[in-house]
């Protein structure tokens, strides 16, 4: 069932906030996601939280931890520029994808998927708000 919804960079600076918002909303739906499964976990029992906590390396070719089935929100809050293959991942599956306060660098990155976007029917949102 595609019900979760994955942050990536969910316990930094940008991401605590979205995460603790809807984790809130969804409870036991929000899938808390950063390099440090460690460090999400411990986000999570600090806040209180009803989430997953998993790891994820966007310079990775393969994303152990997230079971993509599942997902049917992704929000990035944070920029990565150097593969595109979270991105394209999630256009494979057909998740709906957000990147939280990209530059115009990530947003120009994103505009080329637009024919594979359309095509999986997803909605692909690029640059929301600022980063800090």
């Amino acid at each position: 069932m595609k019900d979760k919804i994955l942050i990536v960079g969910g316990y930094g600076a940008v991401g605590k906030f979205v995460s603790e918002c809807l984790a809130k909303e969804f409870p036991g739906k929000v899938i808390i996601a950063g390099r440090d499964k460690r460090k999400a976990t411990a986000f999570i029992l600090k806040q209180g939280l009803s989430a997953i906590p998993a790891a994820i390396d966007l310079s990775s070719n393969s994303f152990h931890d997230i079971n993509f089935e599942e997902v049917h929100t992704a929000i990035s809050c944070i920029e990565y520029l150097q593969n595109d293959n979270f991105v394209r991942k999630c256009i494979e599956y057909h998740i709906h994808y957000t990147e939280l306060g990209t530059s115009y660098e990530a947003f120009l990155r994103l505009i080329r998927y637009k024919k594979e976007v359309e095509k999986s029917k997803i909605c692909l949102i690029p640059g929301v708000g600022l980063m800090p």
